[in-house]
């Protein structure tokens, strides 16, 4: 079973706490998953635990006795659960429906937006696994829909994004802090909790892979700064340049040469007394000034 599935299966076994977020919760589940005519209401799911808790709310809320039946297996072996409801209690739930003003009516008591977001999900959401890109989106066929409920979580999120796919409005999000809220206020705390996880783990990976990448850089740096002045120091020696060089760059020279990896640092250390940093790349400095003032004379006369 994927991610998305089982917190699905997860938020389908919390019950509504009062009875008007049982009935925000199913509005929500009527809005989003069903199809709904005069003749008939059908509610179809590839989840058998968010058939079951739509057919436990229609009971609940108004004893409309249904039953979830298997519909048809589809390509991916995933079996779809359909639930028929028709004539008078066909009526009922559409007159349900329409007795709702906007999104937000059907919000009353302060858990009543958790239920309607729990039933909004599980009957048409979905989630990524957290090792993947941060990512919770809802398909909705209407865009009054979509836009009504973007709104509603604009009011007690934040704004998500809309986009269009395959004709189908998709309401998302793609950031894993209003993923994790989104999680918790429905009840999916233990998804919740692998988000976030989630989100801790790559936040230290990428600060490993900072710090990684900084020392590269800086050992890159210091390896190409060597190499420069070793070759300035060796093109001094093999052209008899060295009485160029006063005493102490001449052992400044030789212990670039014979220490070829070692940082300025750790040069100036090696001598007696230490030598600060700075004064070893004055010094290191000077000899590639004289390797450079001496190659370009030897350019120009030629």
């Amino acid at each position: 079973m994927s991610f998305s599935s089982e917190t699905k299966s997860a938020l389908a076994k919390i019950n509504p706490q009062n009875e008007c977020c049982a009935r925000a919760q199913l509005f929500a589940m009527l809005v989003f998953g069903a199809e709904m005519s005069d003749e008939q209401v059908v509610f179809n799911t590839e989840n058998e635990d968010t058939a079951y808790i739509c057919s436990g709310l229609m009971l609940r809320c108004f004893d409309i006795i249904s039953a979830p039946l298997e519909h048809r297996r589809q390509k991916n072996g995933n079996v779809v659960f359909k639930t028929t409801i028709a004539d008078d209690d066909c009526k009922t739930l559409i007159d349900f429906v329409r007795s709702f003003e906007s999104m937000e009516t059907a919000v009353i008591c302060p858990h009543c937006f958790e239920s309607f977001l729990r039933g909004a999900f599980i009957s048409c959401g979905f989630v990524n696994p957290p090792d993947k890109s941060y990512d919770v989106e809802f398909k909705i066929s209407s865009p009054d829909t979509a836009v009504d409920f973007a709104l509603i979580l604009s009011k007690h999120i934040k704004m998500p994004m809309i986009s269009t796919r395959k004709g189908d409005q998709i309401v998302y999000f793609r950031d894993g802090g209003a993923v994790a809220d989104m999680l918790t206020i429905m009840g999916a705390k233990k998804s919740a909790f692998d988000i976030m996880n989630s989100q801790a783990l790559r936040s230290i990976r990428n600060a490993q892979n900072r710090q990684t990448n900084i020392e590269i850089a800086n050992i890159s740096k210091t390896a190409a700064t060597a190499a420069a002045q070793i070759e300035a120091v060796e093109w001094i020696e093999k052209n008899g340049k060295a009485e160029l060089l006063s005493p102490m760059l001449a052992v400044t020279a030789k212990m670039r040469v014979d220490n070829p990896t070692l940082s300025l640092s750790e040069l100036g250390a090696m001598f007696d007394p230490p030598v600060s940093k700075s004064q070893m790349s004055k010094r290191l400095q000077k000899i590639v000034d004289i390797y450079n003032s001496r190659k370009n004379d030897e350019k120009e006369q030629n």
